[in-house]
Order: structure tokens, then C-alpha cells, then sequence
């Protein structure tokens, strides 16, 4: 690869990135939820309780917009959230039955897109390009990508 086809990666990333969070955003028909917060929603359930900084770190948003969107999610009744047992200056953040309904609705919106997206582009060997991503993911963040809840 020359240096334009690499400098283009990024330019082909962030064009995906923009398309997957409008298509989202026109697809999702849940109140009170927006791309974004879907997105937290969709990391609450995968790790079960996580910190405001927990967030932050893995998926590299602001942890006052985090904050933020907690606090509107904990309105809207998609999380609760609770003292951590062992740092008492912070909190831990689980999903309510409300938002573990949302999470079975967004995560099948998001995958059929995906899936269109995969048929239309005649993409092959997703398995490939997962492993591909996930490792420029891990390199740039500095980060397993794996948090335990302990």
C-alpha cells in the first residue's frame, strides 16, 4: 500500500462511522434514545455494571458527556445506578428491565443495517476484517478492550 491508500483508511473509517450513527439515528424509534446513548446502552449490557470512567476509556467519549447521558438515561428509565462498593466516590451503573428491552431492539437494528450494508458492498471474510479492526482498536486505545467488573 502506498501512503495516500493508508492515509485513506482512516478517511474510509470515520465516513463509516458517520453513515452507521445517522442510519441509527433514523432508524431508532425508542424514546429518549439517540445514537450515542444507544451506543452506552449496548456497553452497559455487555459489561453489566460499569463506572462513568469505565465508559470513557473504552469507548473514548468525554467522561462529562458520559456523565451527561447517564443522568438522561437514569431519567428515562433505561439504568439505575448504585454506590460502588469499593471506590465511594463514584458509582456503578446497571441496565433496568426497560433498558435490557431497548438493548434487544437496538442490537437487532444495528445488525440487520450492518448485515445491508455487508450484502451491498459483496464484502467477504467479515471474520477477517473483525480481527483486523479489533486489533487497530486495541493498539490504539492501549486497551484490552475487556473490563472486569471486579
Amino acid at each position: 500500500m502506498n501512503t495516500r491508500e493508508i492515509n485513506q483508511i482512516g478517511r474510509y473509517i470515520s465516513i463509516i462511522q458517520r453513515n452507521s450513527q445517522k442510519a441509527l439515528n433514523h432508524r431508532l424509534n425508542i424514546e429518549d434514545l439517540t445514537a450515542s446513548k444507544s451506543h452506552l446502552l449496548l456497553f452497559i449490557n455487555d459489561y453489566e455494571k460499569v463506572t462513568a470512567q469505565q465508559v470513557s476509556d473504552q469507548l473514548a467519549i468525554n467522561k462529562g458527556l458520559v456523565s451527561r447521558d447517564f443522568n438522561e438515561l437514569l431519567q428515562s428509565g433505561y439504568i439505575a445506578k448504585s454506590l460502588d462498593s469499593v471506590d465511594h466516590r463514584s458509582y456503578r451503573v446497571t441496565l433496568t428491565e426497560k433498558g435490557k428491552q431497548a438493548c434487544i431492539q437496538i442490537n437487532k437494528m444495528m445488525s440487520d443495517w450492518w448485515l445491508e450494508q455487508f450484502e451491498k458492498s459483496n464484502s467477504e471474510n467479515l471474520a477477517i476484517t473483525y480481527q483486523e479492526l479489533y486489533k487497530l482498536a486495541v493498539s490504539i486505545s492501549g486497551s484490552s478492550l475487556k473490563y472486569s467488573n471486579n
